[in-house]
């Protein structure tokens, strides 16, 4: 996820009116979160107990994971969600700057979508049924002596001879097998369930394994945000990573446009905190009222 260049570096102001508009009939999603903070980076926090305030700006990380041609995602530009990511940063004391020398945080924003080589349904398409095995020899029935029918042990049965069409479907399920457990692998390190599915990896039919792989396995909208000391970035060309977030929701039943400032709502209580593992929160996913934009401005490095 680390680039070499951060391609564009932004000041968002935001107006300070902000309202969540919940909705009789809003549904609840999990939202997963996994924060983790690096190189010493620790909050301080002032007397009366609130966090000193820290500068950014925002840089655009762009589109990643795998298109799923959903106009929610594919219509979104780093603005819009920069717009409805800055208010929960503004509530933690992280003060949005458009002043290089005085900014602390270049935060970089990446989204997108995940997903595998599912059906329309839902769940992995393994092909065809197996090939089932070969019925059992029929029973030989005589006629034995004064009339009575004797039914005669049947002869041993032979081996059933080698069918090309179930090694066919052996090799095709197996390599169906191997692509489902890259996808899982791939998407649960983009969402940060891979250390959570290393716990259970001795209990794969437990509950909790099974809900984390139903999870992973379905499309997932996701964000990731990750804070950069902005001076080293800017004075010395330095990518000092001091803290990351990454945080997902179910795509199903959703939009990525209206879904976007509810998860973000919820993962900011862990924004430049250590979550200490993946947190998985059941959340309302309504309707979000953002004040407009002052102005948005970009600045070039020097």
């Amino acid at each position: 996820m680390t680039r070499t260049l951060f391609p564009r570096l932004v000041c968002l102001v935001l107006a300070t009116g902000l309202s969540l508009v919940g909705k009789e009939d809003d549904s609840s999603e999990i939202t997963a979160v996994l924060s983790t903070v690096h190189n010493g980076y620790v909050r301080t926090k002032q007397a009366d107990n609130t966090f000193k305030p820290e500068t950014f700006a925002f840089g655009e990380g762009g589109f990643t994971g795998t298109p799923v041609k959903d106009k929610s995602v594919d219509e979104q530009s780093f603005r819009k969600i920069a717009e409805a990511i800055a208010p929960s940063l503004t509530r933690l004391s992280y003060v949005s700057s458009h002043e290089p020398a005085k900014t602390d945080l270049l935060i970089m924003v990446y989204w997108g979508t995940t997903g595998t080589d599912q059906n329309a349904s839902g769940g992995y398409n393994i092909g065809a049924a197996p090939i089932p095995p070969p019925p059992p020899p029929p029973q030989v029935i005589s006629n034995g002596r004064g009339g009575v029918i004797v039914v005669q042990t049947p002869p041993p049965a032979q081996p059933p001879l080698s069918n090309p069409d179930q090694a066919a479907y052996d090799a095709a399920s197996s390599a169906q097998n191997r692509k489902r457990d890259q996808d899982n692998n791939r998407n649960a390190q983009l969402l940060g369930y891979d250390e959570e599915l290393a716990k259970y990896s001795l209990q794969t039919q437990s509950r909790h394994h099974l809900d984390l792989i139903d999870e992973v396995e379905d499309t997932r909208y996701f964000v990731i945000l990750r804070a950069y000391d902005f001076q080293a970035v800017w004075k010395e060309k330095k990518q000092k990573l001091l803290w990351e977030v990454r945080y997902s929701i179910r795509a199903r039943d959703h939009l990525f446009d209206e879904a976007l400032v509810s998860m973000t709502h919820m993962a900011s209580r862990y924004f430049g905190q250590n979550s200490k593992g993946l947190v998985r929160k059941e959340v309302p996913v309504g309707r979000v009222n953002l004040a407009d934009p002052i102005f948005l401005e970009a600045f070039d490095k020097k």
